[in-house]
């Protein structure tokens, strides 16, 4: 650009000193039109220039994001691959084992132990099948989730009923909400109807309106027993419910209401997220 601005520059004086001496001081006024022209051809033609560049940079840049991100992506898919991958081999290991068992206590825990992985490894398939490799479609996971339970125990003589909003939660969240339905609903088909032939179990999964989700277990079981406390039950599964519904900071309630009741309320929103939000 310096090559082209001196050469212009000399023109420009020479045509001054010629407009001098051909007019005298009467070209004063196209003299400074003139370099008021050229000021402004100088200022845009850098301008152009600076814009120019800038856009360059930015279409490097983008392209440079576009790439980390696309390699992120294809990163975090062969790790949830892998994690499925993993949890697979350790589903059949479990049921290889279950072969060499006679005791009835060891098989049953065998059995729920396999049940829990598959509600884990069911939400990795589910975020390498789909498009969105972040977040779980809840909607999806729980219909597959109690439809494998429903199987898993041969519970042809229990109804169930199904209705989840469209919702999508993240792993952190998703695999508690995930082993929270197993473990309610495996109660449900255990004991809730041992002295019924038919019954029914609801699971819902909705949003309250109030930035918040609602996940509901109920049936029309036998119910609670009488002074049953939640506090107070130290079963596997129940300390594993209270747990996970710590974790994710839910309010859990359970209670009789024409059979058993489980009920759990959180943030739809990430409440980390919310916390780091009202810090800054």
């Amino acid at each position: 650009m310096k090559f082209i601005r001196l050469p212009l520059l000399l023109i420009f004086c020479l045509f001054v000193i010629s407009l001098c001496t051909w007019k005298g001081t009467e070209s004063i006024f196209l003299i400074v039109a003139a370099a008021v022209t050229l000021c402004v051809a100088f200022v845009a033609g850098r301008k152009i220039k600076e814009n120019t560049t800038l856009k360059i940079k930015s279409t490097k840049k983008d392209a440079y994001l576009t790439e980390l991100l696309a390699e992120r992506n294809w990163l975090l898919r062969e790790i949830q691959h892998r994690v499925k991958n993993n949890l697979q081999i350790v589903l059949s290991l479990l049921n290889s084992q279950s072969n060499y068992l006679e005791d009835e206590t060891a098989l049953q825990a065998l059995h729920d132990s396999r049940n829990r992985i598959y509600s884990l490894s069911l939400i990795y398939k589910k975020l390498y099948q789909q498009d969105s490799s972040e977040n779980v479609d809840m909607n999806v996971y729980v219909r597959e989730l109690v439809t494998y339970l429903q199987d898993s125990y041969s519970s042809t003589t229990i109804l169930f009923s199904i209705n989840t909003d469209e919702i999508f939660l993240d792993v952190e969240r998703a695999a508690p909400i995930g082993l929270i339905i197993n473990e309610t609903v495996t109660n449900a088909i255990k004991h809730a109807f041992t002295d019924k032939h038919i019954g029914t179990v609801n699971v819902t999964f909705k949003r309250s309106g109030q930035g918040k989700l609602i996940l509901t277990v109920a049936d029309n079981g036998r119910g609670l027993p009488d002074g049953f406390d939640v506090n107070g039950f130290t079963s596997l599964g129940m300390n594993l419910i209270k747990g996970l519904a710590e974790e994710i900071s839910g309010d859990l309630s359970i209670y009789n209401n024409n059979g058993t009741v489980i009920k759990l309320v959180f943030l739809e929103e990430d409440f980390n997220e919310i916390a780091t939000i009202e810090i800054k």
